[in-house]
This record gives structure tokens, C-alpha cells and sequence, in this order.
């Protein structure tokens, strides 16, 4: 129910971005009425140089050992290690980044590439 109400919210916001000026209500459920108000005109326009990057974390799963952080994929120069149990965060968008199969870019808690088979999915996903 939550994860519904927080699209309707986020389709409501949208929708209130787009007019301006506008009020966004929304509630929960019956049981528990909580009405939220949102004066979306109080926030300050963001200009057109404005990215938001958006991350996705992993966690570096190996046998236990620590995985290697390249400058390049496969033959790169190792330029960290990371073991077992590191979260590792990956931009969405890795604008003029090298892009090959089995290999992806981080940047937290390093900078670099990393092999996608020693990383799972927070969560077992």
C-alpha cells in the first residue's frame, strides 16, 4: 500500500512541478488519517545545469579474498582492493566510461572498474 501511495505522490508532484503554485495531498489509509501539504512554489527552480545522478549501491560478495579495482576492464592496472562485504555505489549514467561486458564502473568508496561477478544486489536481488 505504501509503495502506491508514494507513486501517487510522486505522479502528484510531478504534476504540481508542472503547474505552478499547486497544493499535493495525499493519505495513507483510512485508519490512520495524515494529511500532507506541500507548497511546491517555496522551492527554488533548479537551472538547466542541474544533474542529478542517480546511484545504485552493491556489495562485493567474494570468496575471501578481495576484489580488485582496474583503471580499465580485465587488463587494467590494479589500483585498490575491496573486501568482502563492501557496499560499492555505480552512477546510473557513466558518461565516456569504458562499457564491457561483465565489468562496471564505481565510484564509492573508489574510483574504478570492478568485475560484476564478485558484486550481488543488496537485498539478494
Amino acid at each position: 500500500m505504501k509503495k502506491v501511495i508514494a507513486a501517487l505522490l510522486c505522479s502528484s508532484v510531478v504534476l504540481a512541478l508542472l503547474v505552478p503554485h499547486s497544493v499535493v495531498f495525499a493519505e495513507e489509509d483510512d485508519s490512520e488519517m495524515e494529511t500532507v501539504e506541500l507548497d511546491l512554489s517555496d522551492l527554488e527552480e533548479m537551472g538547466p545545469d542541474y544533474v542529478e545522478e542517480s546511484k545504485y549501491s552493491l556489495i562485493v560478495t567474494t570468496s575471501g579474498g578481495n576484489l580488485n579495482v582496474r583503471d580499465w576492464p580485465i587488463t587494467g592496472n590494479i589500483i585498490a582492493t575491496l573486501p568482502n562485504g563492501t557496499i560499492v555505489d555505480t552512477p546510473y549514467k557513466t558518461k565516456d566510461k569504458a562499457h564491457v561486458d561483465g565489468w562496471i564502473w564505481i565510484d564509492v568508496p573508489v574510483e574504478g572498474y570492478v568485475c560484476m561477478d564478485y558484486l550481488k544486489y543488496p537485498g539478494g536481488r
